[in-house]
């Protein structure tokens, strides 16, 4: 999404065209300069917000990996703070190893002798 935004030759962008850009609520912006640190310059002039182009295209990465790819507000803060141009690859999980039928028999038999 970050290379399809198309924006406005303008230096600054208001809040409301901000939200309209990248498709998310004006509350949300607020609320995300509070949580990311890319957004903590955010110029304020007669108590309204400014964005610059690298700030909207902060927001379209952060509203493309947490709405997107599923990161939580605190994992996508993590990621926008290392810089990576790539999203990480998906943890390996591991199975778990088939337990002997004996153990499984074994065990079961402890477990009813423990009950009486």
């Amino acid at each position: 999404m970050t290379d399809r935004i198309q924006l406005p030759e303008k230096k600054y962008l208001g809040i409301k065209e901000v939200s309209e850009i990248c498709n998310v609520s004006q509350n949300v912006l607020r609320a995300w300069e509070t949580k990311f640190d890319c957004l903590k310059d955010v110029q304020r002039r007669n108590n309204r917000r400014y964005y610059t182009h690298e700030n909207v295209r902060d927001i379209a990465r952060i509203r493309d990996l947490t709405q997107e790819q599923g990161f939580t507000l605190d994992g996508a803060n993590q990621y926008m703070k290392t810089g990576a141009t790539e999203l990480p690859a998906p943890e390996k999980t591991t199975v778990a190893p088939e337990i002997p039928l004996e153990l499984i028999s074994e065990l079961e038999s402890i477990r009813s002798s423990l009950k009486t």
